[in-house]
């Protein structure tokens, strides 16, 4: 009796043994399967800052052609303004050279009168 007795705990203690066993094996698959995910999950991570690195990039280039392509337009109203000021400068010349020729032609007339008087 004791020797079925004993058949009977021994065999009660394989069965929780046996069982603790796939217990532990469930356990195992699960925590293989969230590294598996936290693997995937620093994957996607790393994607993501490099993405964003190089999205940063480009709006730093976008912003460095921005502020060149404002230079270059500075520059350009500067010629502008240096053209119109020459342009204005001898159109004041040219109203002068033509009041010098006018009163050339004046004196011309005058001394032709002067000669035919004569």
């Amino acid at each position: 009796q004791r020797a079925e007795a004993a058949e009977h705990d021994l065999q009660s203690v394989r069965q929780r043994a046996e069982a603790a066993e796939q217990e532990a094996q469930s356990k195992q698959q699960r925590l293989e399967e969230a590294e598996h995910e936290l693997q995937s999950a620093k994957q996607r991570a790393e994607a993501a800052e490099q993405e964003r690195h190089s999205v940063q990039q480009r709006a730093q280039a976008a912003e460095q052609e921005l502020e060149s392509m404002e230079q270059r337009a500075e520059a350009a109203e500067q010629v502008l303004q240096s053209v119109q000021q020459r342009l204005e400068e001898a159109e004041l010349e040219l109203q002068s050279a033509q009041q010098h020729a006018e009163a050339a032609e004046q004196e011309v007339q005058s001394m032709q009168k002067r000669l035919e008087e004569a």
